[in-house]
This record gives structure tokens, sequence and C-alpha cells, in this order.
């Protein structure tokens, strides 16, 4: 990871992997990144190699010039870069040439603008002329701009920022759609054809420009930093937890991972069932066994052949007295739920007198799930898949993604009226809507190393305490075992201590916590007379937080016991409230006495 802080004047900017991150001038966010991306035919990202960098210190300011390489199979792209810091202004150049003959997407610049910046007032030029709106305020299923020649806004009132465009043609995307924790302003629109044929040889030249005029703002100085965050445990009750499930995975379960498993005690288990095959009903025989004997429901994502009836797989339902809750029904090669599949289930249920939810929505993201028009009125909830790697993939990237996932379940049930069972949740995806090709994601492509270590633990917490909002009916998290899985032969995975950490608090109510920072996760459990704490660290550096009691809950508060993933993280109490200590990327429990 090449990563360094450059200051020019009242610039900060983070220089990462050849593109810039963070970009802020006294203080305030101006933009969220600036890169350049390489997408192959099905949207996968070819990441960069940064070669050669020279930075030189100018007059007034700051300027660098490197080279990035884009090679994977048949691609091979190299561009030089040149960034220009100035007093007031930013250039990113983009001067990039084909060294072999390949399919692409994208090729070129984009933009991140924070998701914060939603609702915020924008004025765009474009080919046809001015147009005044603003960042979406609710989730924009498709471009709220497009034709960008140059767009201005105010991050804060009174600092004007102007950003140019040149060398193609630009247009905006909301990327919370993915749960990406920002607005996306990309070249080459997407109502052209793709994927396009690049030539060896071929030239693409781009270049953004930012100018900031602070012609009426007033810095504000900063807060003094302490070191320690403050936290405030309430006794107000803001919704209960949801169920909790897990995708089953395919393969015999073992006995010992049986035994772990039982002690997560899932409310069910969700099941991808392909009826276009065979052997379906051996499958399903198999998963109603595993549920019965983890003693927890099933949810049902199934795919109905082409034409096909669902009525065998509803009266194996019926006749098996299958413990199946819910029921996502998808005609085969589809993404996105369609009337016909929906109907045909909900009569044969009616039929049969199953008594079981019928879902719809998507299996793919809630991008799908947005521009989709849903059968609402044959729902009974909601469903779409999440993952945090459809952009971008380091750590905190990945983290960010934490603060678009309540946006997309708020976003779901303003438009839709329905409670949600989102999922699954995995740290890769399983599926790829947007795939030109068809080629299905391998096992060996959905693994991520992270899911090895505590880092998933902490975004697993992050997610839960997102996702765990009034309306919310079920989520499903992971595989239950294998190489995706919390257990694999009975070794469990640190995400898996997060589960068991909330088993016993199945339908606890949530409590209010106040001044969690972004560094932070943190979900309150209260059930009975009992309360729990869990916390993870979202960053890659040790934090300090205090937790105290507020003036509705009874003190004072102590700790009656905790786990820690690392040694190196401490729970305790003090005098006025409870110490804590979290290392790098680290969960903890606690409970209060």
């Amino acid at each position: 990871m090449n990563r360094q802080i450059w200051r020019a004047g009242a610039w900060r900017v983070e220089w990462e992997n050849g593109g810039l991150r963070y970009l802020t001038w006294n203080g305030v966010e101006i933009a969220r990144g600036i890169y350049a991306a390489v997408r192959d035919s099905d949207w996968g990202t070819v990441l960069p190699r940064v070669g050669e960098t020279v930075i030189n210190e100018t007059e007034d300011g700051l300027e660098c010039r490197f080279t990035c390489e884009h090679i994977r199979d048949d691609i091979d792209f190299v561009w030089r870069g040149t960034i220009v810091l100035s007093p007031c202004e930013l250039r990113f150049e983009f001067d990039g040439t084909a060294r072999s003959s390949f399919l692409r997407n994208r090729i070129g610049i984009c933009v991140l603008h924070p998701m914060e910046f939603a609702g915020m007032a924008v004025r765009v030029e474009t080919e046809s002329g001015r147009v005044s709106g603003r960042f979406p305020a609710s989730v924009s299923p498709h471009q709220p701009f497009t034709d960008i020649a140059e767009m201005e806004y105010e991050p804060v009132p009174g600092l004007s920022v102007r950003m140019t465009f040149s060398g193609d043609r630009f247009e905006m995307e909301d990327q919370r759609n993915w749960t990406d924790a920002s607005f996306k302003t990309y070249c080459t629109p997407l109502r052209l054809p793709f994927p396009v044929r690049v030539e060896a040889g071929e030239r693409i030249r781009q270049t953004v420009s930012i100018a900031v005029n602070p012609a009426s703002f007033f810095a504000k100085p900063a807060d003094p930093a302490t070191g320690e965050h403050l936290l405030t445990i309430t006794g107000e009750a803001i919704g209960r937890l949801p169920e909790i499930g897990f995708l089953l995975a395919g393969g015999p379960l073992s006995e010992a991972e049986l035994a772990e498993l039982r002690k997560l005690e899932p409310s069910f288990v969700r099941v991808a069932l392909d009826m276009t095959g065979p052997d379906w009903d051996a499958r399903l025989r198999e998963a109603v066994h595993a549920a019965e004997r983890l003693n927890c429901a099933i949810e049902l994502e199934a795919l109905v052949a082409d034409g096909g009836s669902p009525e065998a797989l509803l009266r194996f339902i019926a006749e098996r007295r299958a413990p199946v809750r819910r029921l996502i029904p998808f005609r085969a090669g589809a993404f996105d739920s369609e009337s016909a599949v929906l109907a045909a289930c909900r009569n044969g249920a009616a039929g049969l007198g199953l008594s079981l939810g019928i879902g719809g929505g998507t299996r793919g993201n809630y991008a799908e799930f947005n521009r989709a028009k849903l059968p609402l009125a044959l729902m009974d909830f909601g469903t779409y898949a999440i993952n945090p790697q459809v952009h971008a993939f380091d750590d905190r990237s990945v983290m960010e993604t934490l603060l678009a996932q309540p946006v997309t379940a708020s976003d779901a049930q303003a438009k839709t009226g329905k409670p949600l069972c989102p999922g699954p949740i995995t740290l890769k995806p399983r599926l790829n809507p947007a795939s030109t090709s068809g080629k299905p994601i391998s096992v060996e492509e959905q693994r991520d190393d992270r899911l090895d270590g505590p880092f998933c633990a902490a975004w697993t917490l992050g997610s839960l305490a997102a996702l765990a909002v009034p309306g919310v009916q079920g989520i499903t998290y992971f595989e239950t075992h294998g190489p995706l899985g919390l257990t694999d032969g009975g070794r469990n995975r640190p995400v898996y201590n997060v589960f068991h950490a909330i088993a016993e608090y199945r339908g606890a109510d949530i409590f209010r916590v106040e001044g969690i920072p972004k560094s932070a996760a943190v979900l309150g459990l209260g059930k009975l007379d009992r309360k729990r704490i869990l916390l993870a660290n979202l960053t890659a550096e040790p934090i300090e937080l205090k937790l105290v009691p507020g003036d509705d809950f009874p003190g004072p508060l102590r700790v009656s016991g905790h786990a820690c993933l690392s040694p190196d993280s401490r729970v305790v109490s003090g005098p006025d409230g409870l110490d804590i200590r979290l290392a790098p990327y680290d969960f903890a429990a606690a409970d209060l006495a």
C-alpha cells in the first residue's frame, strides 16, 4: 500500500495507489476521492500497479507525476498521471495507452462525492445548458445528472467548489445503491453500448480540475483532540434485534460444525434452491434435516424453471411439514421478482393451507431492487443482497459501506411500504447481475482472507448495528460452514464470536447509545434484567472509548464480565463508567452489572 499525506496551502489529500482520497480544503471535505478505473467486460476492476512516482514541491504547491499499469488476462493498459496542487486549485490528468487489444466497459477518471452531500444544491453545466438540482436525498435508481462538463456546489456555506471535466462525457450515479458511501461522477455514459473493443495503441486522455472559491467562507477552529470518545448509554429502547439467520452452505454438515452452529441459536437458515436441476428435492430434504437439527426455520430462495410451476415445491413443504417460514421465489435466470411466479406461489400455498410469508425483491444488490418494478401487492416483505466490494476493496472503503447500509433499508421501506429481510450479507458478491458474459462467480473468487481475521468480525458488528432498525424482520449473514462459513470443520472464524455474543439475546430490545464515533460500532442489547453491550473498532489504529450512564439510565455503570478477541483490548469499570480500549479491528462484548 503506497499511502502518503500531501499538504499544499489549505489542501490536505491522501495519495494511495495512484489516486487521491479525502480531499479537504481548510478542513472541509471537497471530494471523497479521485482515481482512474479500468473495468473489464463484466465490470470487474483491474487494479493498478503503481510505477515510478516523482513528487516536486513548486513555488505555491506540489506536483506529482507517476505511471500506473493495469494488467490482467488479455488487458494491458498503462497511463501516466499528473497531479498539481496550488492554493485554491487541484488538477488530475490521465493520459493512457492500450498495449493490447481487449474489451472494456470503462476506462478513465472517477470522482467520488461524500454521501453526506445528499440533498445539497448543485449546478451542472451540460451540453444542453445549465441544470440546477441537488445531490439525491433518497437513493436515486438512475443517473441524477448526465453529460456533465462542469459542476458547482458549496460543501459548507460560503465555500464554492467548481469541478471541470474534459476528455469524455461524464455522468453521476448514486453509489449508495451498492452501499458505497458516495456519489460518483464517472466517464463514459452507461447509455452507450458496452463492452467496447479497445485496440492496441489506442490513446485515452482525460482531466478533472477543481477550483475552490472561499469568498465568504470563514473556517471554524478545529475541535481539540481528546484522544478519547465519550459514549452515553441511555434507557431508551429504539427497536428490537431482528431475527438472525445464515446461508446454508452446500456439502455435508459435520457433527463438529453442527455443534458449533447450535450455539449460535439461529432463527433460520436461508436455503438457495435451484429447481431446474434433477435433484432439487434431495437438496431440500438435506436442508430440512439440517434445520431440524439446528432447531430453526427455513427461509427458502427458490429458482423456478421458466414456464414451470412451484406446485411440486409447495406440495413437498406441505407433505413434509417442512419448517419453511419465508419463501422468496424467482424465475430461473432472473434476478428480480416477477408477478407470475409470486402469484403462482401465493395461490398454491393458499390451496394447500400453507401459512408462510412470500417475499420479493432481488437476488442482486439494492441497485437492482431500487430499479425494478416490483409486484408489491404480491409481496409480504422485500429482500436484496449486500456486499461491500462492488467498486472498492481496501479496508477503509469496505468499512465506509456501513454508513450506507441503513440508508438502503430506510429507502427500501419508504418506497415499498414493506418490511425487509435483507441477505445474504457477505464480504464478496456471490452473483454478478451486471455481467455481460454470464460467467458465474466461483467459490474461490468469493473468498476473502479477511474472513479469517478480526476485520470481518468488526465489520459484521457494524452491519448488525446499522441494520437493526425498525422494519427489518430478519437478516441473513454468511454461509454456515465450509470455506466461506462461520465454522470450518468445527474451527470457528472470529466473526463467529459476534453471533455467539448475541445468541442468548434473540428478540432483545436495542437501547440507544449516544456519541458513537465513525471509528466504532456499538450495539446495546437488553433482555429481561440483563444488558450486554457489543463494541468494535472499525479502524487500523487503537481507539479509546469511555462509556458513561445518561440521566435516564440507572447508575453506577459496572461491567460484570467481558470478552475481547485481542489481548491488547480491555473493558474495565472505572469510578464514573467503563474505560474501553480496542485494538485495531477488535471486537468486544461486555455484560453490564
